[in-house]
């Protein structure tokens, strides 16, 4: 997998996987309220958004876009994962794995002091097992707000071996 960052053109493609992926395996987890919540979250303006927000990033294969990913740096020693999407068409086939530990390298490379990575998730059920048997560890409950509902959410973090604090 190649990894670059977002682009405009990309914006349709974030959109499309991201409903995809709500409306095709989270189903069993969520109510149809909490589904059409979370996909009407995100319009296509919001991903050109949220790239001058924080991170953006494309993970693409021979030039096709499988997912993306985007990183937000909380304060100096944590940063968390708001999302992290795989094309619903190649789960299971490692490409989430490839682009958790991507994204772990990239900030241990580029924000070296950063010791702590969160990521948040709507559907412990199905990711929850993905996150811990990648390193991480629940570190409690709390709401993610979508178009104005609350949803419970899992929190995972992960320390990451970054520099000392000054």
């Amino acid at each position: 997998m190649h990894f670059r960052t977002f682009a405009y053109e990309d914006a349709l493609f974030c959109h499309t996987i991201r409903k995809r992926a709500f409306t095709e395996l989270f189903v069993d987890e969520l109510t149809p309220a909490q589904i059409s919540a979370c996909i009407d979250a995100y319009a296509l303006y919001d991903y050109l958004r949220m790239q001058k927000a924080g991170e953006f990033f494309i993970a693409e294969e021979d030039g096709v876009p499988r997912g993306f990913m985007t990183l937000k740096r909380l304060t100096r020693q944590k940063a968390e994962i708001p999302l992290i999407y795989i094309d619903p068409e190649h789960l299971g086939q490692g490409r989430g794995r490839e682009c958790l530990r991507w994204l772990e390298q990239w900030v241990i490379t580029n924000w070296p002091e950063v010791t702590r990575l969160t990521v948040d998730t709507v559907i412990p059920g199905i990711n929850g097992g993905f996150y811990e048997a990648m390193g991480y560890a629940i570190d409690g409950e709390t709401m993610c707000l979508c178009s104005g509902l609350d949803i419970p959410a899992t929190r995972y973090f992960k320390m990451l071996p970054g520099l000392e604090a000054d």
